[in-house]
């Protein structure tokens, strides 16, 4: 099995993890009304992102602090990181709680909170395009591999989405306490 593959494996075993902690911590979920437990969620949510977005800020940090090599362990690390991106990406894109009931999902999910998504999206996408021509342009003036300039434009566009989409659910939590 190459190193690739171990990387991805332990990217996957990672996230099933973070998968059984939530279902774990599920048990402890109110049992009250759809919208208790709705609102339960909401706030789930609220203390989640910001240390998601560290997490995943803090792992590019040591990306680029780290020098390109080819030995395993970077193959593992390239690996993890893309499961974390595509997972990050999901969380961005998608209403999460995937494991949760239909109703409780489109309860949680409301016209705010669409709103917010495709504002954060397009945040995400404005960023990409904005960092892509930058990178474009100081290529002949600081070289960079190609790996460094997708990883670079990619995981600064996702962090730049997901904090958009925290800021805009902290705006209207805290609109809605007012």
């Amino acid at each position: 099995m190459s190193d690739y593959s171990w990387g991805l494996l332990v990217g996957v075993g990672f996230g099933l993890l973070l998968l059984l902690i939530a279902k774990l911590r599920d048990r402890r979920r109110p049992k009250g009304s759809l919208s208790e437990q709705a609102e339960h969620y909401a706030q789930r949510r609220m203390r989640m992102l910001p240390a998601v977005l560290v997490i995943y800020l803090s792992q590019q940090a040591i990306y680029f602090s780290a020098a390109d090599g080819d030995r395993a362990v970077d193959h593992v690390k390239i690996g993890a990181w893309a499961v974390l991106t595509l997972l990050m990406m999901l969380l961005l894109v998608t209403r999460g709680f995937w494991f949760s009931p239909k109703a409780l999902r489109d309860m949680i999910d409301d016209e705010a909170t669409r709103m917010n998504r495709l504002l954060a999206i397009r945040s995400a996408f404005i960023a990409a395009v904005g960092l892509g021509a930058l990178v474009y342009t100081m290529l002949p003036v600081a070289p960079i591999s190609v790996r460094g300039a997708l990883h670079l434009v990619i995981s600064l566009s996702l962090g730049i989405g997901l904090l958009h989409f925290l800021m805009l659910e902290r705006a209207a939590q805290r609109g809605l306490e007012a």
